[in-house]
């Protein structure tokens, strides 16, 4: 099994509580992580990166260029959404494209509507941690910065609540689960762990 289909599988198993005919969208991803989100997720809808313009990943070619070429994705009714999720890997978002992009999956979910984020992670151990600055070259993403964005705090402080983390791919990635909070803004008081692909736990907030 490749580490995409092992991702796709995870959340897989985490969408499948969701209502028969409940409507998902996804964002992000290169043209092979779409087709294998829209094999195992059923039909779901664009959601775009840029509201003006979806941008490719920026890394340096490499495997970040396959980024799905949608420029112009169908805009997503306030509040219509049941579940989203969000494939960041391999892509370079500045910090504040990232935060615009949770605060518009935020107003396009229904109260109490699903989120998942897939990023990269900083794995815990050492030869983990130089497994992952290989792997990040290989992808052409720095692989010192852009794991370490502080994936699950941009999610809370854009009024996503009960947040859980569980790892994947030797701690490569992570996949951050929230749920929309009922408020405009709400914040997060609260969130949880999960037991990782490895076993491995760790505390999400504070």
């Amino acid at each position: 099994m490749s580490w995409r289909a092992q991702i796709v599988a995870q959340l897989r198993a985490r969408l499948d509580e969701l209502r028969p005919g409940a409507l998902l969208a996804i964002c992000g991803g290169g043209i092979r992580d779409r087709d294998a989100l829209r094999h195992a997720l059923g039909d779901p809808a664009d959601f775009p990166l840029d509201p003006h313009r979806e941008v490719p990943g920026s890394g340096a070619g490499g495997p970040v260029a396959e980024a799905s070429p949608v420029a112009e994705a169908s805009p997503v009714a306030e509040a219509s959404l049941d579940a989203a999720v969000a494939w960041l890997v391999r892509m370079e978002l500045p910090r504040a494209q990232r935060e615009g992009l949770l605060e518009r999956l935020h107003q396009a979910l229904r109260a109490e509507g699903v989120l998942v984020v897939v990023d990269h992670n900083r794995p815990r151990t050492w030869w983990r941690r130089l497994q992952n600055i290989v792997w990040c070259l290989a992808c052409g993403v720095d692989p010192i910065r852009r794991p370490a964005y502080p994936v699950a705090r941009e999610i809370q402080a854009a009024g996503f609540t009960d947040l859980s983390l569980r790892f994947a791919l030797g701690e490569r990635l992570q996949i951050v689960h929230a749920v929309r909070a009922a408020g405009p803004r709400a914040s997060a008081k609260h969130g949880r762990h999960d037991v990782g692909e490895e076993g491995g736990v760790r505390r999400v907030l504070p």
